[in-house]
């Protein structure tokens, strides 16, 4: 009796390793490209909170010296894949998500709250890129899209006008084998 004890506990260890071990390398070959529609919009997973990894917390003073938290999450598999590899997989999502917050006095000090998520990011690793930025191009866009972006992330850029939010927007396009076109 102790024998068939003995053996039902090998049996259920060896089905719950195995469990682990091909959950990991289902996770690792998740493909953040699926968030990606026919158009190039990327989509926010739906479940980050729940099944991504969370990466770390960061507490921001933006420019206008309000107080901002910084979630990072990344898709499972992530963590291990990249302290296995020393890179990030293709496919590979980054989730940052950027909360405001409001602030009080405690009793135990100055307390400071996430009050509402003001923006995300979704960043995904995709090694189709340009392989050679200044050779080879991947795509066009005018100046009057970069005009807009810049427009858009001028609160989040280091710049001081438009101009300069215009050139720093211009150059990570060029950087990424992006083409400026005037039209």
């Amino acid at each position: 009796m102790t024998y068939r004890i003995l053996i039902v506990f090998l049996v259920v260890g060896i089905l719950v390793a195995y469990q682990q071990v091909r959950s990991q390398d289902n996770s690792s070959s998740y493909n953040g490209l699926d968030l990606v529609d026919k158009d190039g919009n990327i989509r926010r997973p739906a479940d980050v909170r729940d099944t991504y990894q969370a990466l770390g917390t960061f507490s921001v003073v933006d420019l206008n010296g309000d107080t901002e938290l910084h979630y990072t999450y990344a898709s499972p598999g992530t963590a291990e894949y990249y302290r296995k590899n020393g890179k990030f997989a293709e496919g590979t999502v980054l989730v940052k998500e950027v909360f405001g917050t409001d602030h009080g006095q405690m009793t135990t000090g100055e307390a400071h709250w996430a009050s509402g998520t003001k923006v995300w990011f979704v960043m995904i690793k995709d090694e189709k890129g340009s392989g050679n930025p200044l050779t080879t191009k991947v795509g066009k866009v005018t100046k009057a899209d970069v005009r807009a972006i810049a427009e858009k992330k001028k609160p989040d850029l280091n710049a001081n006008s438009d101009e300069a939010a215009m050139r720093i927007i211009e150059g990570t396009a060029r950087n990424m084998g992006i083409e400026v076109t005037e039209k």
